[in-house]
Formats: structure tokens, C-alpha cells, sequence
């Protein structure tokens, strides 16, 4: 560009800044209430074949996966201390039984 201005939308290179009064034009912007061409008004269809369909997300089936294992995991836990609790109740019924005497 003429006398070391820049292009419209770009920014100088850091440190190097046009003189006062030499910006670049502000960039047209469109009015409150319109949107651009491609998008359409409010009520109104888009155009056939205009948006592909939305992918669903599936990150539902890991999150239910995951705390279906979980959830297993510790009932097996419970389930494994439940069977330890027991067998050691049993065999201290059995050692004081072995031990204890009658009084006649």
C-alpha cells in the first residue's frame, strides 16, 4: 500500500503505527435487524439441502457404560466383604464352640 498504510482489517506490524489521521476506513457493517444473505428470516425454511442434519451426540452410552461398571465394581466389592464378614463369623462361632466346656 501507498505511504506505508495497511490494508483494510489488518493490523502494522507491531511497533509501527501510521501517522494520526492515516487509519485504515472502518469496515461496513450491516444495520440492527438485517442479517446477512445467507442465513434465513425468522418464520422462514432454509433451503433445501441448506444445513446437513445435526450429528447426535452418543457420549450418553459412555457415561452410562462407565457408571454401569462402576456400579458393578462395587457390588462385588460389597458382595466379596458380605461372603468375608460371614466366614469369619462363622469360624469364630466354631473356635468358641471347640473351646467352651459345659457346667454340670
Amino acid at each position: 500500500m501507498p505511504n506505508g498504510t495497511t490494508p483494510p482489517g489488518q493490523y502494522p506490524p507491531p511497533g509501527q503505527y501510521p501517522p494520526p489521521g492515516q487509519y485504515p476506513p472502518p469496515q461496513p457493517q450491516q444495520p440492527w435487524g438485517q442479517q446477512p444473505q445467507g442465513q434465513p428470516q425468522w418464520g422462514q425454511q432454509p433451503p433445501a439441502g441448506g444445513y446437513p442434519p445435526k450429528k447426535k451426540s452418543k457420549a450418553w452410552i459412555w457415561i452410562v457404560v462407565i457408571v454401569a461398571v462402576i456400579f458393578l465394581l462395587l457390588i462385588s466389592v460389597v458382595a466379596v466383604a458380605c461372603f468375608g464378614i460371614v466366614k469369619l463369623g462363622e469360624k469364630a462361632v466354631k473356635t468358641v464352640q471347640e473351646n467352651s466346656y459345659t457346667i454340670n
